[in-house]
């Protein structure tokens, strides 16, 4: 799992093409980038498996600290589909559609208040629009 944090790193999020920082304070992500390898053998393999690309994934998860002024369940619905931008300190950037998840909230028990969330996502297509962009 590749897990980031940075001052230099951003996060936007909305319609492809147009995503902006969230109203919202990013405080984390951390995101896996998946490619899974099937294995096969064959009569020119010489008793051995071989590996190929198999399907490749896009998951991870945002963590916001809520204040109440963007709530986060107004930014992040579950079941919807947006465009997000991750860029690293390292200026690599990853891209695509994502469907967001169902919301883990941290709550203080002395105020009652949502302190923070995290929001799992999982790459998808929007439109016939390709999922998560690899950096090359």
């Amino acid at each position: 799992m590749a897990t980031f944090s940075s001052k230099t790193a951003t996060v936007k999020i909305g319609a492809a093409g147009s995503e902006a920082e969230p109203a919202i304070d990013v405080v984390g992500v951390s995101f896996d980038d998946i490619q899974e390898m099937d294995a096969y053998a064959s009569n020119k393999t010489g008793g051995r498996k071989t590996r190929v690309a198999g399907l490749g994934d896009f998951t991870g998860t945002i963590s916001v600290k809520e204040d109440g002024a963007a709530p986060a369940a107004t930014l992040f619905v579950p079941g919807t589909i947006t465009s997000l931008e991750i860029t690293v300190g390292t200026g690599v950037v990853y891209s695509g559609s994502v469907m967001w998840g169902t919301h883990k909230q941290a709550v203080d028990i002395n105020s009652g208040n949502t302190v923070g969330v995290e929001i799992p996502f999982e790459a998808a297509v929007a439109s016939g629009a390709p999922t998560f962009v690899r950096p090359t």
